[in-house]
C-alpha cells in the first residue's frame, strides 16, 4: 500500500522520525529501503531527539537540509515543512 502511494506520487510531504521504534537509525532504513525500491521520496522534514551533530548528519544522509530536534514549537514545524516544499 505504502509502495503504490509513493509510486503514485500522492504524497507532497514526508515527516520521518530517525527512532521510529525499533533503534535509533530506522528513518534512514526506511528511506534506504524506499530509495531501493526505485521509488521516488517525498520532500523530507527530520524530527529526532539525537545529539544535533548526529541529527545534521542523518538529514544529510537522506538528503534534506530540513530537521528538527525534538521537541519542536509548531511554528518551527510548519517553517521547516514551507522550505522543503518550497525547495
Amino acid at each position: 500500500m505504502l509502495q503504490e502511494q509513493l509510486r503514485l506520487g500522492r504524497f507532497d510531504l514526508m515527516i520521518l522520525d530517525l527512532n521510529l521504534g525499533d533503534g535509533p537509525d530506522d528513518g534512514v532504513k526506511l528511506v534506504n529501503e524506499i530509495r531501493a525500491l526505485g521509488l521516488p521520496l517525498p520532500p523530507t522534514v527530520v524530527l529526532s531527539a539525537q545529539p544535533p551533530d548526529e541529527l545534521a548528519a542523518a538529514a544529510r544522509a537522506i538528503g534534506t537540509r530540513a530537521f528538527l530536534r525534538k521537541p519542536c514549537s509548531s511554528k518551527e514545524l510548519h517553517k521547516a515543512m514551507r522550505a522543503v516544499l518550497e525547495d
